[in-house]
């Protein structure tokens, strides 16, 4: 494995760490603050919306992070799809637990589900872009 392979993953890590990771930490940031509020909008009579705020957010992030991975990894055993799912899935634990002191929120298990099941999309759609880019973007065959 070259020097700029991670998991068999070519990766760049040239520059700074600030260019890859900046849009990582601003998201976080944003992530951080709305959890800070003690209540958000949202209209009434919506089931399961909240989740599926979790997903969406947490989506995006994976994707930020996977960016960050693959352009400045941040370990170089575990490959970028673990650590982007590893750091998502522990920033999101770390969330829940501090709304656990933010005044009308509280800290829910399946909200953090939901966190990483958005980790889990955005790096299954990222896997299956990058292998089908791979593929020459025929379609992937399996067992032929």
């Amino acid at each position: 494995m070259s020097q700029n392979q991670v998991g068999g993953v070519q990766c760049s890590k040239q520059g700074s760490w600030l260019g890859p990771w900046l849009p990582v930490l601003i998201y976080m940031g944003a992530i951080f603050f709305l959890s800070s509020q003690p209540t958000l909008p949202s209209p009434p009579g919506v089931f399961g919306k909240d989740k599926f705020e979790h997903i969406l957010a947490y989506f995006g992030l994976g994707i930020l992070v996977f960016r960050g991975s693959l352009l400045w990894p941040l370990l170089s055993w575990p490959g970028i799809y673990t650590q982007t799912f590893g750091i998502i899935a522990l920033y999101g634990i770390t969330d829940e637990f501090h709304q656990r002191f933010v005044p009308g929120r509280r800290c829910e298990l399946y909200d953090w589900i939901a966190d990483i099941f958005g980790a889990a999309l955005a790096v299954i759609l990222i896997a299956f872009i990058r292998s089908y880019r791979r593929n020459g973007g025929k379609r992937i065959e399996r067992g032929r």
